[in-house]
């Protein structure tokens, strides 16, 4: 039976091994698809109702956040969320 301990020691460090490594593959894999899919947003925030999400495409975003805001006359500033 002690006989049997590094052996089976031996195993199940190979088992581990081998499920971490799968571990950081699915990682990775999973941390590539979050950054694929990721896209910028316009957020509007309107006074007592839910925040509207508007998809941006390009550097354009900037400049229709600064018209939006000049348009309603709000002095905010934007933020990072």
């Amino acid at each position: 039976m002690v006989s049997l301990l590094p052996t089976l020691l031996g195993t199940l460090t190979n088992v581990l091994l081998v499920v971490g490594g799968l571990l950081v593959i699915a990682a990775v894999a999973l941390a590539g698809l979050y950054y694929d899919s990721r896209e910028r947003e316009l957020v509007i925030e309107r006074a007592g109702r839910d925040p509207m999400r508007v998809p941006v495409r390009g550097e354009g975003g900037e400049q229709v956040a600064r018209q939006l805001r000049t348009a309603v006359g709000t002095g905010s500033k934007p933020r990072n969320d």
